[in-house]
């Protein structure tokens, strides 16, 4: 049966793949580094309020060919999306769990909002959580428990998993091949904050940067410490971190 309303009462009813979906007023929050995916989440957020809109190739694919409002959408515009649910699992690693995602058809701009972050508990949001599938695809902040101190400008679960510097539209989650290089640092409390949405990078990736020629605008070193932390949460195969996606996302103490 064909769904019509929100996100999260669009997951919390789990309906078969390829049910046709119509998401009504929902709020842009951001596109992941490549383009491929833009999330979603209802206009007052929390709990299950956020999704993926996935488009093949990029902002230009197939699907949002003619559709102009979806081509220039930004962060905080409102729009509808009809499409199709589309439920996969990756093939690695090895135990991901089940992704949701919208294919779209047509997505027309319909106004403007303002995207709101919810507090979440810091043990849903840190690596290896079971209990954080409400939060995935949601905008997210934790200020409570912080500051939040850099603990590892190269964690193992984001080796090779790209960041921002790559330019939009080309496909590619990974900016150069000079060795391992690390899509996000993490903080106190094992909270992984991926960097490949925003124009940051942990320093142990700087000479990557400066290989491609596309700086970032924002360079995390062991130093640093913030007050917030904020992005769209992503437990994105099998790797659960935050995406900053503005400069408020995160701040330094």
């Amino acid at each position: 049966m064909p769904y019509t309303g929100n996100v999260k009462g669009l997951r919390m009813a789990t309906p078969a793949d390829n049910t046709a979906v119509t998401v009504q007023n929902v709020i842009v929050l951001g596109f992941t580094g490549n383009w491929k995916t833009m999330y979603v989440q209802d206009e007052l957020g929390g709990e299950y309020s956020g999704i993926g809109v996935f488009c093949d190739f990029d902002r230009s694919c197939t699907a949002w060919n003619s559709m102009t409002a979806a081509m220039t959408a930004t962060r905080g515009d409102k729009i509808t999306i009809i499409g199709t649910l589309d439920r996969f699992t990756p093939s690695m690693p090895a135990g991901a769990r089940e992704q949701l995602q919208v294919r779209p058809t047509m997505v027309m701009k319909t106004g403007t909002g303002t995207p709101t972050a919810v507090e979440a508990p810091v043990a849903d949001l840190a690596k290896g959580a079971m209990n954080n599938a409400k939060w995935k695809g949601v905008y997210v902040r934790v200020t409570m428990g912080g500051p939040w101190s850099v603990t590892n400008l190269m964690p193992t679960e984001l080796v090779n998993s790209g960041y921002m510097p790559c330019r939009p539209g080309d496909g590619s989650m990974i900016c150069c091949s000079n060795g391992p290089h690390y899509g996000g640092f993490e903080v106190t409390g094992g909270i992984l904050i991926g960097t490949s949405w925003y124009r940051a990078i942990a320093l142990s990736d700087m000479e990557c940067a400066r290989l491609t020629g596309m700086m970032p605008d924002h360079v995390v070193t062991m130093a640093d410490r913030f007050t917030v932390i904020g992005g769209v949460f992503d437990d994105s195969f099998g790797t659960q971190q935050i995406f900053p996606t503005v400069d408020g996302d995160y701040t330094r103490q």
